[in-house]
């Protein structure tokens, strides 16, 4: 969506896309957690941090599968990443 382009994300543009949505998401976190007050800011964290450690979970069994079938690099992984991810 932020690109005109299609191209193959490269690591640094990866770890950057991902520094930004972390921060955002936390930032979200800190606004809730001064609105609702810490017990609810803690559950947003805490229910943060169990989302991104299930979607680190669900990459990682993706590739797994992909390497197994040798499906190769430019079929879109993203797609399915996310596409898993959300399912």
């Amino acid at each position: 969506m932020l690109h005109r382009k299609s191209h193959a994300i490269g690591v640094g543009e990866s770890l950057g896309l991902s520094a930004f949505y972390i921060t955002i998401g936390l930032g979200f976190g800190g606004i809730f957690w001064l609105w609702l007050g810490s017990q609810a800011g803690m559950e947003y964290l805490t229910g943060f941090v169990v989302e991104k450690s299930l979607a680190m979970d669900n990459i990682f069994v993706i590739a797994m599968i992909f390497s197994y079938f040798a499906i190769p690099p430019p079929i879109s992984i993203g797609f399915w990443c996310t596409a898993f991810s959300v399912s």
